[in-house]
């Protein structure tokens, strides 16, 4: 796409990682994310939007892969990823409650 000077929308950007993460490639993953998230191409990231619960999801399990961890870690660290709406949506195991 960026060779044809598109711009890929957030949708098409979630659906990405998700692929590349359900591929077992969370490096590329991120660098996607990375590119989202830097050229602002996302919905809003604090919404409860279907979009945003999706990349949510896939921006955790990146935090909990070896490999892609401590890159996330930073991205929250310069504000890139917003941790608050992140850590209030991680639920406990049965699903029901909030961790706080």
């Amino acid at each position: 796409m960026e060779e044809t000077c598109m711009t890929p929308d957030s949708f098409v950007c979630v659906a990405l990682i998700e692929a590349l993460l359900s591929n077992s490639n969370p490096l590329l993953a991120f660098e996607i994310l990375k590119k989202m998230l830097h050229s602002q191409t996302f919905l809003d990231l604090n919404g409860k939007n279907h979009l945003w619960l999706r990349l949510r999801e896939a921006i955790l399990k990146l935090s909990k892969d070896c490999s892609t961890s401590s890159d996330i870690m930073s991205l929250t660290e310069d504000g890139s990823i917003p941790i608050i709406s992140i850590i209030s949506d991680i639920v406990d195991e049965d699903g029901k409650e909030p961790i706080a």
